[in-house]
């Protein structure tokens, strides 16, 4: 029970990533900017990485620091 719904999130959070990996990084960044830290790591962790790093840029320097930081510790990532 806890796999399958484990799996249905992991298949909610890549939909969501694929649409944001759609999108332009001028469009795609200020509603990211939006979300809490875990939310935005789970989607940047299944976007493609030229996009993420498109993206990362446009974010305030210091929540792209701390994104970046939590991204190399691999906290809130799959």
């Amino acid at each position: 029970q806890a796999k399958i719904k484990q799996q249905e999130e992991a298949k909610r959070i890549s939909k969501v990533a694929k649409l944001y990996d759609a999108m332009a990084p001028e469009e795609a960044a200020p509603i990211l900017n939006k979300m809490d830290d875990e939310t935005v790591l789970l989607i940047l962790s299944k976007m493609q990485g030229e996009q993420v790093a498109k993206i990362m840029p446009l974010f305030d320097s210091s929540r792209a620091a701390t994104l970046s930081q939590s991204m190399l510790r691999g906290r809130n990532t799959n």
